[in-house]
């Protein structure tokens, strides 16, 4: 699956708040290649969908409390990570530096419906 990841100045990809391996499963999941999950809807305050001006869907996160991408993606430069809705993927980007922000943004080629799944599951 072809993923197009764009950081932006105050939106930067990828979660924080590390959770267990074997956790209960939940309706949007981020993993590493082993399958370890590394953030759930749980530790995300807010989402929004939002579409590019090439008509793809952007999901737009923003962490509670003090969460940061930071734990995450110093832990897993140069690797893959894996966004799940519902135990199905939906993108797969590729981490290429440490990023410390709390918004986030994931681009990639889900449906409107696979993305508003995600945004849905965040905000209940």
């Amino acid at each position: 699956m072809k993923v197009f990841i764009s950081v932006m100045m105050t939106m930067i990809i990828l979660m924080g708040c590390q959770q267990q391996p074997g956790s209960a499963s939940s309706p949007v999941s981020i993993k590493d290649d082993q399958g370890e999950v590394l953030a759930t809807e749980a530790d995300f305050a807010h989402a929004d969908l939002n579409q590019s001006k090439q008509g793809d869907w952007r999901i737009e996160l923003t962490y509670k409390g003090d969460g940061t991408s930071k734990q995450m993606t110093e832990n897993h430069v140069d690797e893959d990570l894996h966004v799940y809705v519902d135990d199905q993927l939906v993108a797969s980007p590729h981490i290429e530096q440490v990023i410390n922000s709390h918004r986030l943004e994931i681009a990639g080629d889900y449906s409107k419906k696979q993305a508003q799944a995600f945004v849905d599951a965040i905000n209940h």
